[in-house]
């Protein structure tokens, strides 16, 4: 995921390594600000906002990790849309949490974005299977029916809740554990106040219809 060609790596055997591109950024991307995805952000991150921005800024450095965006708040605040957007600087949608707790999580080739939306499944392991997903920059890629290969690249995983209980992690944690899942979480309290201005722009019908992708299905806003 952080190449941006495919590249083959010889040993002095005769043999060696191919590294495949996967989950590339869309080329069609430019940046550009807009007054009304900024107003949304301020009112999405509160207080938090200067953080906020700091963690989608470096959302595409995928050789770092960063912290979970936790965004825990009331419906139609905007936490989807959030998600959407960031994946479509992939040209994708989101990845489901779901998709990559199972056996497989060969969804990641396509798109990076990991969104959680209310709960999460049961996960074997599930508090070690959070940090590694959170702390790991490479990780075994497992395919139906394809060898298992080594993803390079670090995820972003994006949470949507309304209570503070999405993870669902219900283990006996030590406190140096505790400790540990809480560092790797950026929360965020969210407030109505961006419910009332997506709604006043008309919501996906109206405002905001054009924000991840135009009708063409080009970037958006």
């Amino acid at each position: 995921m952080t190449l941006d060609r495919a590249r083959f790596v010889a040993t002095v055997d005769g043999g060696g390594t191919l590294f495949l591109t996967c989950a590339q950024l869309d080329p069609r991307v430019r940046p550009a600000r807009s007054a009304r995805v900024a107003e949304w952000l301020a009112l999405l991150f509160g207080d938090d906002v200067d953080r906020g921005l700091d963690w989608l800024a470096t959302a595409t450095d995928l050789e770092r990790p960063t912290a979970a965006l936790y965004l825990e708040g009331p419906r139609r605040v905007g936490k989807g849309l959030l998600a959407a957007g960031v994946a479509a600087l992939w040209g994708a949608s989101v990845t489901g949490y779901a998709d990559i707790a199972g056996g497989f999580n060969s969804a990641l080739r396509h798109c990076p974005v990991v969104f959680l939306d209310e709960g999460a499944p049961k996960v074997s392991g599930g508090s070690a299977f959070f940090r590694s997903l959170i702390s790991e920059t490479h990780r075994p890629l497992t395919e139906k029916h394809r060898p298992t290969a080594t993803l390079h690249g670090c995820v972003r995983l994006i949470i949507g809740a309304n209570n503070a209980d999405a993870l669902r992690i219900h283990e006996d944690l030590t406190q140096a554990d505790e400790e540990a899942i809480g560092e790797r979480i950026f929360h965020v309290d969210v407030g109505p106040e961006a419910a009332a201005y997506l709604e006043g722009l008309g919501g996906r019908s109206g405002g905001t219809r054009r924000w991840v992708h135009d009708d063409d299905g080009r970037p958006g806003e």
